[in-house]
């Protein structure tokens, strides 16, 4: 599991907008800024930074998508312990609607 910084997570994800982001993609498995942006019905630059926010922290991961323009964002394996949690190894966290 790589070693995250607990303050910094916390601060980043301490963001309601990075938060949402979180929830969404963990749930739903990768999507584009574009995709994101659309379900928030916000702007498409304020959501790629903020994503881009958390992949520099390391809490997302990027991988190519269907159109070379494009990249989807995920949340990496190693974090994802339970249907609905994610371990970040020095906290757990429960995601909205998980049961």
């Amino acid at each position: 599991m790589p070693k995250l910084d607990a303050a910094q997570t916390l601060a980043i994800l301490g963001t309601p907008l990075r938060w949402q982001l979180m929830q969404m993609i963990a749930a739903s498995g990768p999507q584009s800024a574009n995709e994101l942006a659309t379900a928030l019905k916000l702007n498409f630059n304020n959501v790629s930074k903020h994503l881009r926010i958390l992949r520099d922290a390391g809490l997302l991961e990027i991988a190519p998508g269907e159109d070379r323009r494009f990249v989807l964002y995920s949340v990496p394996e190693v974090f994802k312990r339970a249907a609905g949690e994610l371990d970040f190894g020095f906290c757990v966290f429960r995601l909205a609607g998980a049961k």
